[in-house]
């Protein structure tokens, strides 16, 4: 009777997952037993008791501390293994995170054992999201892993071993949001159908975005070794940790406050994939105390290493660098363009799995390699099917456009005197109240000496079994 009453007379609402939006404001719900919320404004954050969004709970979320006015983002910095570029990635995750419409980066932290990943990865999404399980094995299958999007926030996925194609493709559509429809338990032709959206963390030994879809939406942090006489047990660390945390939460809603202020004076010329990530970070940065522009430079560097990750691990992407610099203009069918590439490619990767056959199976890995060799100055484009036969032809040209800086507009107000000499001369275009500031642009290297000489093709045929190499191995020995 209680559920007839409520569909057929009570009023719906919106339910959200430990956090929400509404009126313009972000809401981060604490799950403590007094219902109390976290309102986020522009003008500043504060506790509420009654929060006017309704939360659902499920069993394996844990409560918030109260987060606490005056804290500062540094706080955080030593319990986390990383350089400052990485930091500054790291951060910007943690705020994307405190939002509720993507898209979400995927944040990989990799590194050997003894750096500290699953350790980072778990303080990381308490600060947010904390649960019974802060960390999980992935899942088995796409249904699996869009329930445990449904039970929390923040997916944080331990100790992962390469991705397969299909869980590769999975974690892009959580990233930047797609469906997954099924049919309903006990029924012979209901469908019920997930969809959501959610940040997403992994950790692993080896490269895990080896994909290049991945890999376009993940901040890669490569974590160095912590020495014997550095290690401290996780015990005392937690119970430092413990006590900075409410502050550390405190200085990431002040961040998001300002991001809520600067979000629409932000402005990106030549953005990339994650534009909207982007956009909110900047707009945050301020709040942060970082320099204007000083994210942007970070994320560009570490979208340039990643793409030189991908261009090493894939052995069709460096017979066709090295095939450019043969034939800077070039055009056929893909069984052309097979056919070509063999005659300057070792018997030993043609024999390999990592070679493909079919002249299908070729287009398709070449689709997916375009927007990484377009990042290193090789235009790939695909014509509409011509002749009898119908063949479609691909064209090889050097990619002539350029990447240019990116720029961001924002409040006369929000710049501090110390980034004077970066700004554009466009006061007088903006009406004196804003300023585009340019970043240096990020020298993008061309992977000319991928492929050096046959002999050297050789030797890298001996690892052709490996499914990516790390961005900093220029030489390596492997006895056979």
């Amino acid at each position: 009777l209680l559920e007839a009453q409520a569909q057929c007379y009570g009023k719906e609402h919106k339910v959200f997952n430990r956090i929400a939006d509404y009126n313009g404001n972000l809401y981060l719900d604490l799950c403590n037993n007094n219902w109390e919320v976290v309102e986020i404004t522009s003008n500043g954050w504060k506790v509420i008791p009654n929060s006017p969004v309704k939360f659902i709970r499920t069993r394996a979320m844990q409560s918030i501390p109260h987060p606490i006015q005056g804290g500062s983002i540094i706080s955080l910095k030593q319990f986390v293994n990383a350089t400052a570029d990485q930091w500054k990635l790291i951060v910007g995750f943690l705020v994307a995170c405190l939002r509720t419409k993507g898209p979400f980066p995927i944040l990989c932290i990799q590194g050997e054992q003894g750096s500290g990943k699953s350790f980072t990865c778990r303080l990381l999404k308490s600060l947010i999201d904390p649960s019974k399980a802060l960390l999980k094995t992935l899942p088995t299958n796409e249904r699996d892993l869009v329930i445990n999007a449904k039970n929390c926030w923040i997916l944080a996925f331990d100790n992962l071993s390469g991705l397969k194609p299909w869980i590769s493709d999975a974690l892009c559509r959580l990233s930047t949001g797609g469906g997954f429809a099924t049919r309903e338990l006990y029924t012979d032709c209901d469908e019920i159908i997930f969809d959501s959206q959610r940040p997403q963390i992994l950790n692993g030994i080896d490269d895990i975005a080896v994909r290049a879809d991945l890999r376009d939406r993940a901040l890669i942090i490569n974590l160095a070794v912590i020495s014997r006489d550095q290690r401290k047990d996780e015990e005392s660390i937690l119970e430092q940790f413990n006590k900075v945390r409410p502050s550390i939460l405190g200085s990431l809603l002040d961040a998001v406050s300002t991001a809520l202020q600067n979000k629409d004076t932000v402005k990106l010329d030549n953005p990339p994939r994650m534009a909207d990530f982007s956009k909110w970070i900047m707009a945050a940065e301020p709040g942060l105390g970082w320099e204007i522009g000083s994210f942007m430079n970070a994320y560009n560097e570490n979208r340039s290493t990643a793409v030189g990750i991908g261009l090493e691990s894939d052995v069709l992407a460096q017979a066709i660098i090295d095939f450019q610099k043969h034939y800077p203009t070039w055009d056929g069918t893909a069984t052309d363009l097979i056919d070509a590439l063999e005659e300057n490619v070792s018997e030993k990767i043609l024999k390999s799995k990592l070679w493909p056959k079919a002249a299908n199976v070729f287009s398709n890995r070449l689709r997916r390699l375009a927007p990484v060799l377009r990042e290193v100055g090789i235009e790939v484009e695909f014509g509409a099917r011509e002749g009898k036969k119908r063949n479609r032809l691909i064209s090889i040209r050097e990619c002539l456009e350029k990447t240019g800086p990116i720029g961001q507009t924002v409040r006369q107000d929000d710049i501090p005197h110390k980034n004077k000499g970066l700004f554009a001369d466009d006061d007088v275009a903006n009406g004196g109240q804003s300023r585009t500031i340019v970043n240096v642009p990020i020298e993008r290297s061309v992977c000319d000496d991928l492929l050096k000489s046959k002999e050297e093709t050789d030797a890298d045929d001996r690892n052709d079994d490996l499914s990516s190499l790390s961005s900093s191995q220029t030489e390596w020995e492997v006895e056979i």
